[in-house]
């Protein structure tokens, strides 16, 4: 009967604090926007593009690593480090080549946080070059 009443109270508390309301521990990444869309560009033409972000958390954000999908993406590094209820941005270019694809070109972001489980974010820039 023990291991029966042992259950019952762990799942009343873990319905309590899950319902309760409190906030979670730890750090949390948030972007305003997570997509950029160019629609139709020219070859030859830069694009420049800001991703604004948030550490909607409790604890410091650590961020672990930036990496883009392409080499013609060139990122300006954020800050490692970003406080509790503090802010950056990850700024960057991309210079349209004459031999991209005239379809819809996509290049992604990879953001690895000290987020629980090692998070990783994924942001989109997305465009179409004029021929």
């Amino acid at each position: 009967m023990r291991k029966g009443s042992d259950f019952l109270i762990y799942f009343s508390l873990l319905t309590f604090f899950s319902c309760s309301g409190i906030k979670n521990e730890g750090p949390q990444l948030f972007f305003e926007k997570s997509t950029v869309d160019f629609g139709l560009v020219n070859p030859g033409q830069t694009l420049e593009f800001v991703f604004d972000f948030f550490n909607k958390g409790t604890d410091t954000l650590k961020i672990r690593d930036i990496k883009a999908s392409c080499g013609c993406v060139i990122l300006s590094s954020a800050k490692q480090k970003i406080p509790a209820n503090g802010m950056d941005v990850i700024k960057g270019q991309i210079k349209v080549k004459d031999s991209m694809n005239i379809a819809n070109n996509i290049q992604t972001i990879a953001i690895r946080t000290n987020e629980s489980g090692d998070k990783i974010h994924l942001l989109k820039i997305s465009y179409k070059v004029k021929m």
